[in-house]
């Protein structure tokens, strides 16, 4: 190789490598201007605000709903008994900047109530979990959230009070299948009998708090979220990952109060 020929090979990899540190230091930049753009907007993105309710019904109620996730910035939304039907759209049921996840109820013999859904901001990286359902417990879903690089598994379910044993064998067998993963589950569940604000009741020989105990979940909701029980629960593999539950007002003309709690992100 020529003295000349080395010399230009060299230049060559200098330029490259001078334009590889100039991207590298644009994409950092580009990095810290979109997190200081979102802290400006109030957005703190190793915090996530998710907000959960029981609609009784969401179709009349989606403007107020609309509302409510725009005024409180509202990352990620939970929703039992929509009462959805696959007659209605999901661009009836559409919020600008969400993208709607949801789960019909799907019954010949009862039609009317349950659902779930998600509503998620689309800013968020997501994925919908598909995979993960029990047949005979078919009110579930399921998706996987990055939040500042930690991916939780988050889920809403709906446990109707006609729920039979084989519906509850179903709900437990799930529950022990998502509690590997550092997992967030939501949902309303029907249990008046439990008593969470007084722990000296609560006993393995109830068989949801033995499923609870034998998968390592814990149960974060002490206050009443209809009428004097607690029926709506957040249950965590992990209470250091959610910050902040509380129980609020009911949502519209539901008779189930809102629960507001935040997901974080590295710990």
């Amino acid at each position: 190789m020529t003295r000349e020929l080395a010399g230009k090979l060299l230049e060559s990899n200098n330029f490259k490598s001078t334009v590889s540190e100039n991207r590298k230091t644009e994409g950092r930049k580009k990095e810290a201007s979109q997190k200081a753009e979102r802290t400006k907007n109030g957005k703190n993105n190793d915090k996530l605000k998710c907000l959960y309710f029981n609609a009784k019904s969401l179709g009349s109620k989606i403007r107020e709903l609309e509302l409510l996730a725009r005024t409180e910035n509202i990352d990620v939304i939970g929703i039992t008994e929509t009462w959805l039907t696959a007659d209605i759209q999901d661009s009836e049921m559409s919020i600008e900047g969400y993208t709607l996840l949801r789960k019909d109820r799907n019954d010949d013999r009862k039609k009317k109530g349950g659902g779930v859904a998600f509503y998620i901001k689309n800013e968020l990286n997501f994925a919908c979990c598909d995979d993960i359902f029990e047949i005979d417990f078919p009110e579930s879903l399921f998706c996987n959230i990055i939040c500042e690089k930690e991916k939780t598994l988050v889920g809403v379910c709906y446990r109707p009070p006609s729920s039979k044993d084989a519906n509850d064998r179903a709900l437990y067998s799930l529950l022990s299948k998502v509690s590997k993963d550092r997992l967030i589950v939501m949902g309303d569940f029907n249990f008046p009998e439990l008593k969470w604000s007084q722990p000296e009741s609560l006993s393995d020989s109830l068989l949801f708090l033995k499923c609870l105990n034998d998968n390592f979940l814990e149960q974060l909701v002490d206050e009443p979220t209809r009428g004097n029980n607690i029926l709506d629960l957040v249950i965590t593999s992990d209470i250091s990952i959610i910050n902040s539950v509380t129980v609020g007002e009911p949502f519209e003309t539901s008779d189930h109060q809102v629960i507001r709690f935040e997901l974080i992100g590295k710990k």
